[in-house]
């Protein structure tokens, strides 16, 4: 039998027919061609023979790695905006998330700290983890509230959760004269799970880092509450892997309540 025609990726030599075996697994629509030109583009190593020990783990992993730079974003999804009568607000629920927002204003000095997050479509879309969640913004006065549900970055270098100004409804923001970035409620239900829904703050600004309009999870009164876990994909079963979680993907265990000290699992 003729040997398989084959292409580098890094310091690997892929059998042709084991690449769109891999590609196939991963369903990704990417035509073989173009992405056998693109890989070729972007290696620099000279190409290496296979030992023994590469197997089809190796070339799952290394097609993962160059999936990586040409996957493109998740859409950010619409949201709906809704009014509502604030005396149906829960009091507990509205002096949590009195005290919340209060204790962020004061923190930040009421002024929206700029995202710590970089990185680029082009080339990084690997460097930070996703994951689902539902976001509900509330207005100062309750009277109106902003739902998301979609991909969300999730950034440990970030200090505070964060949207795009433009993406709020200007009822939610304060108004049509609502400053251009400001401080509000939010409530975060992840993905997979039921409980627990988790009252932070989220800052709003014009623009966020390199113009994204994806909402970045971040620390202040959100991640550094969660105790989790990080799988990276290269422990992945083969095939497995989707756009989202090329970096891996997160295990969610407890969460405490920065107001009321309590502890919750999620369920």
């Amino acid at each position: 039998m003729p040997a398989q025609p084959t292409v580098a990726v890094g310091s690997i030599i892929i059998p042709l027919d084991v690449l769109n075996a891999v590609l196939e697994d991963l369903k990704v629509p990417v035509n073989t061609q173009t992405f056998l030109e693109k890989v070729t583009k972007h290696s620099t190593a000279p190409p290496t023979a296979p030992t023994s020990s590469q197997t089809r783990r190796d070339v799952h992993n290394a097609v993962v790695a160059s999936l990586a730079k040409s996957i493109p974003p998740p859409t950010p999804a619409e949201a709906v905006v809704k009014r509502v009568d604030p005396s149906t607000v829960d009091p507990a629920v509205r002096e949590k998330r009195r005290k919340l927002l209060a204790d962020t204003r004061t923190a930040f000095n009421n002024e929206v700290p700029t995202p710590f997050v970089v990185y680029t479509w082009a080339g990084k879309f690997d460097n930070l983890q996703w994951i689902m969640a539902q976001i509900v913004v509330t207005s100062d006065d309750e009277a109106s509230t902003q739902t998301f549900n979609e991909w969300c970055m999730w950034d440990t270098g970030a200090q505070i959760t964060m949207v795009a100004g433009v993406r709020l409804d200007p009822a939610v923001k304060g108004g049509a004269n609502a400053p251009p970035q400001g401080f509000l409620q939010a409530e975060i239900t992840f993905g997979g799970v039921q409980t627990p829904s988790i009252q932070c703050s989220i800052g709003y600004r014009p623009q966020l880092p390199n113009n994204t309009q994806h909402i970045i999870l971040g620390q202040r009164s959100l991640i550094e509450c969660i105790e989790y876990s990080v799988t990276p994909s290269s422990l992945f079963p083969p095939g497995t892997v989707t756009p989202q979680d090329t970096y891996g993907s997160l295990s969610l265990s407890r969460y405490h309540d920065p107001i009321d000290s309590s502890i919750q699992a999620f369920n």
